[in-house]
């Protein structure tokens, strides 16, 4: 992530008081934007990037529900709010949802917003545990010390702030982690968690034909992941289980699953996990369609393997096999369909 040209960025924190509740230690002013600061953004900004499960949506229509687009318009529009007002408000949302769902995150919650230009323009939302190490000090003595463990971060949430201002897209994302933890923060941030299953699932398929191209499989062994893959996405769409890139690769690529889910990631592709396959989408996993201006032709991938569908490279044609009786008796009618 390129440096911020602007950073707003301030900490709060979480911790359980005497009843056992969740409970907010506010501050009362931001964090200066020092170049530490920034780093730790750009930090945590990569881990949050490179973390596996992720869901993604648009605002709750509902604002009393869900106040946040309120408290954004406030702060990011009408400038009603300071950035530290809005951090405070968010903080109360937020140990309100803990106290409900009778939930302990204990640690800081950092608030985040990096402007780099009218595009890029996102606020981060993350809660940081806390940890002890042991270092020197300057007289040589072992001391212990409190540090935030970003490496186990795991409740996070990102707000396009640019794209919300065009209505493009969907401009939440979050963490799924566990169950419970995706429920709250979703909440918290008001994420309908919308996604395109058809788009997805067509970019899914995609990347599986990529990954047999790049790996160059013979054709028993691709045919065999184009089942595998076709099985298993079908199954899940039949019980409306979302997928995600780790089982998916674990589960039809089991020899060659960190290459199929380094595919699967390529940028390039832009693929969003989560959602319930789309059955309309993984059919060419088993079928090909092929049409030119006279005719229009469909079949089973298997037709490859069994000599029923054969592709003459010599004289660009494609030949089949086993053609049933009734659209022998049609040829035989035409003489213009017979090959003298």
């Amino acid at each position: 992530m390129e440096t911020a040209s602007t950073l707003n960025i301030i900490l709060h924190s979480l911790y359980k008081n005497e009843q056992g509740q969740a409970a907010a230690e506010l501050a009362q002013g931001k964090m200066l934007a020092s170049p530490v600061a920034q780093r730790l953004v750009e930090h945590l900004s990569a881990l949050y990037a490179a973390k596996q499960s992720k869901g993604y949506g648009r605002f709750e229509e509902d604002e009393a529900l869900y106040p946040l687009p309120r408290l954004l318009r406030e702060y990011a529009q009408e400038n009603t709010l300071s950035f530290v007002e809005l951090s405070q408000k968010m903080m109360g949302q937020l140990t309100d949802l803990l106290r409900e769902e009778n939930i302990f995150d204990v640690g800081h919650v950092l608030f985040a917003r990096a402007q780099h230009s009218e595009s890029v323009d996102f606020l981060f939302v993350a809660i940081i545990g806390e940890a002890q190490s042991f270092t020197l000090n300057d007289s040589g003595e072992l001391v212990e010390q409190a540090y935030l463990d970003l490496d186990k971060l795991r409740v996070a949430g990102r707000i396009d702030l640019a794209a919300w201002r065009n209505d493009d897209g969907r401009y939440i994302s979050f963490l799924k982690g566990r169950t419970d933890v995706a429920a709250y923060f979703k909440r918290f941030l008001g994420c309908n968690d919308v996604v395109a299953a058809l788009k997805e699932t067509k970019k899914l398929i995609k990347g599986i034909e990529q990954f047999a191209e790049t790996q160059q499989l013979e054709p028993q062994a691709r045919d065999e992941l184009y089942e595998n893959a076709h099985r298993y996405l079908e199954d899940l769409g039949e019980n409306s289980v979302p997928w995600d890139v780790d089982t998916v690769a674990t589960t039809i690529a089991p020899q060659q699953a960190e290459a199929l889910r380094s595919t699967l990631r390529d940028e390039q592709l832009g693929l969003r996990e989560g959602c319930i396959p789309d059955r309309r989408a993984i059919r060419p996993l088993l079928r090909l369609k092929a049409a030119a201006q006279n005719w229009k032709l469909e079949f089973n991938r298997s037709g490859l393997r069994s000599g029923d569908v054969a592709y003459d490279r010599a004289h660009d044609t494609i030949v089949l096999a086993n053609v049933p009786e009734d659209i022998k008796r049609e040829l035989l009618a035409d003489p213009n369909g017979m090959n003298r």
